[in-house]
């Protein structure tokens, strides 16, 4: 069964993913305006820990391990 979560606000979301993972980083980016970018970052867990996930991901992208359509 596929939940709508267009109702669901980002800080929701977001704090039903801090319960779900014990480290997590999230950047996500909308444009607002044709002047304005919203840019929304949240971290959990240990510094070190999250700079590793920032990191694997960083090294996955580089080398086409994970593309921008990747879907859960």
């Amino acid at each position: 069964m596929d939940s709508d979560l267009t109702l669901v606000g980002t800080p929701e979301l977001l704090r039903e993913l801090h319960r779900r993972f014990d480290s997590l980083v999230f950047v996500g980016a909308a444009q607002r305006t044709v002047n304005e970018d919203g840019i929304v970052m949240s971290f959990r867990g240990p510094l070190y820990a999250c700079l590793g996930l920032v990191e694997a991901m960083k090294i996955s992208m580089v080398h086409g391990e994970v593309d921008d359509d990747s879907t859960p």
